[in-house]
């Protein structure tokens, strides 16, 4: 026979049931919710990484578009063949005006079309010094001008006592049409 507990016994009774309940609960359901919530939260930092990590590239691809964009618009041919020619003449004559020099000679070129490019070519005659010659050079190959130096050839003047060269330059551009 089974003995009735007493109101203090109901109580302890009571108490372990409800401590036993807690201790199977928080191990049962709250200890792998918090588990899972700290994997979650892994899982979380680890993609918002890569995301700032991905925004970074996007910024950088961005930067580089734009850069692309203006790589591609200083080299894109928007007139025709004629006039481009006419460009490139005008050019070439400022950048010997502006360094002092006299083209004697100045003649076009067949233009050259490849797959994707126009090759723009002009031939010219200059009598100067050397490092006249070689600062004209430098100015043409540098920014705006870009232009390449497709063959050089440097004659001595036929006075002895002249440091004058005679300088046949072929100078080409490349634009895309």
């Amino acid at each position: 026979m089974v003995r009735r507990l007493s109101p203090r016994e109901k109580k302890i009774f009571v108490a372990c049931v409800i401590m036993i309940f807690a201790y199977f609960g928080y191990h049962a359901l709250i200890r792998p919710l918090k588990e899972r919530i700290a994997v979650i939260d892994g899982k979380i930092e680890s993609q918002q990484r890569k995301i700032t990590a991905h925004l970074r590239i996007i910024k950088k691809a961005e930067a580089m578009e734009k850069t692309y964009a203006e790589i591609i618009s200083r080299y894109k041919q928007d007139k025709s063949n004629d006039q481009v020619m006419t460009a490139i003449f005008t050019e070439v004559e400022q950048a010997a005006g502006e360094l002092g020099l006299r083209i004697s000679d100045l003649k076009p070129q067949r233009v050259k079309k490849g797959d994707n490019y126009n090759r723009f070519s002009v031939s010219l005659t200059i009598n100067s010094e050397f490092i006249e010659i070689m600062e004209f050079l430098h100015k043409l190959q540098e920014e705006p001008h870009s232009f390449y130096v497709d063959e050089a050839r440097f004659d001595k003047s036929g006075k002895r006592d002249s440091t004058e060269l005679k300088t046949r330059l072929v100078l080409s551009k490349v634009l895309i049409p």
